[in-house]
């Protein structure tokens, strides 16, 4: 589900076989968090959108809107999104099940709504933390889904580059790698240097 006025993307549910009871369930549960004070729902024609799950939707006061046939532009947030999520991340893994792929799907998002920028609201990102636009401050680097994802941000405060841990992140408590100034271009820890960028300097 994307809301348009801020981009924020939340996915619903994730199954191999998903069919209308499903739908119907998926339906009953973000009535409390995602489409609170939502008017709408622009949705396809697929078959799997049965009646039930309009009727769930309406009765909290949401208007359904079809999309016109064979009109994918009709729906371009939600085509976009998925064409992004497939590109960076889904078509890179591979999968052992549906707990990696929802864990991916978890990472990803968490990237996707807090720490990538979007040029649709123009480059902002959509949940910033309080570390941006900070002027001082060391550069740290937060790697999701063993370097696949990164994320560049100043740190607050000095922090010592503590050992490499091969934690859920490989890079120690939380994720980041502290960085100093001079390491921002090339960083070698351990003979390996996962995180380089150019425009930070």
């Amino acid at each position: 589900m994307v809301h348009l006025a801020t981009r924020r993307v939340e996915i619903a549910g994730t199954t191999p076989h998903p069919d209308g009871i499903l739908v119907a369930q998926i339906a009953k549960n973000p009535i409390d968090g995602f489409l609170t004070d939502m008017r709408f729902l622009i949705r396809d024609n697929d078959g799997k959108f049965s009646g039930g799950f309009d009727g769930i939707l309406q009765d909290e006061g949401i208007d359904i809107v079809r999309t016109p046939y064979r009109a994918p532009n009709a729906n371009a947030y939600a085509k976009r999104f998925v064409r992004t999520i497939k590109y960076e991340c889904v078509n890179r893994m591979i999968f052992f099940g549906v707990a990696s792929l929802r864990r991916a799907q978890s990472e990803f998002l968490a990237h996707y709504n807090r720490e990538r920028n979007h040029q649709g609201i123009g480059n902002r990102i959509i949940d910033p933390g309080a570390e941006v636009g900070a002027a001082s401050g060391h550069i740290a680097c937060r790697e999701r889904l063993r370097g696949m994802l990164r994320y560049y941000r100043r740190a607050a405060g000095a922090i010592e580059l503590g050992p490499l841990l091969d934690d859920a992140w490989g890079k120690g408590p939380g994720g980041e790698r502290p960085l100093r100034p001079e390491d921002v271009t090339r960083e070698a820890v351990g003979g390996r240097t996962p995180c380089r960028s150019s425009h930070l300097r």
